[in-house]
């Protein structure tokens, strides 16, 4: 079955179906994504996809966001940035406010800001959809980034 414009593609329902779209957005990560490093991070890519406005309040930002295998992230706090993340594909653990958590694809995370939250990924890359508000990457290049201990 190929999806039609008025079908939604759910990669957790069909993982191995729509394989080669979730490989696709990996070689694009690979291809045009700008690796970012943080003070004592591993590498890791980010992409914006957009900001969006909305009157009155702070804007939106959707970044897509990739972790590398194996790679561990340390507990961290944005002060000022709420963030949801939607897992696309790779597993692994995520600590909040030092519980540990397991996700997977199809996986929404929440992140309210001053939330201490780290990630431990697994064997394969993890990518996700990440919406921020107001954006963790702010527009003069500064970051609301700082390691919770």
């Amino acid at each position: 079955m190929t999806p039609n414009s008025n079908e939604v593609i759910n990669f957790v329902d069909h993982p191995t179906k729509y394989n080669k779209i979730a490989s696709a957005m990996r070689e694009l990560v690979g291809q045009f994504m700008p690796i970012k490093v943080i003070e004592d991070s591993p590498p890791f890519a980010v992409a914006r996809l957009g900001v969006f406005s909305r009157a009155g309040q702070a804007p939106i930002v959707e970044e897509l966001v990739m972790y590398l295998p194996n790679s561990r992230h340390r507990a961290h706090i944005h002060d000022e940035s709420d963030a949801i993340i939607k897992i696309i594909t790779g597993t692994g653990v995520v600590v909040i406010n030092g519980k540990p958590i397991l996700y997977q694809p199809g996986d929404v995370l929440d992140f309210p800001k001053s939330i201490s939250h780290g990630f431990e990924v697994g064997d394969e890359p993890t990518l996700f959809l990440s919406t921020q508000t107001p954006g963790i990457i702010r527009s003069d290049g500064s970051v609301d980034f700082r390691y919770a201990d």
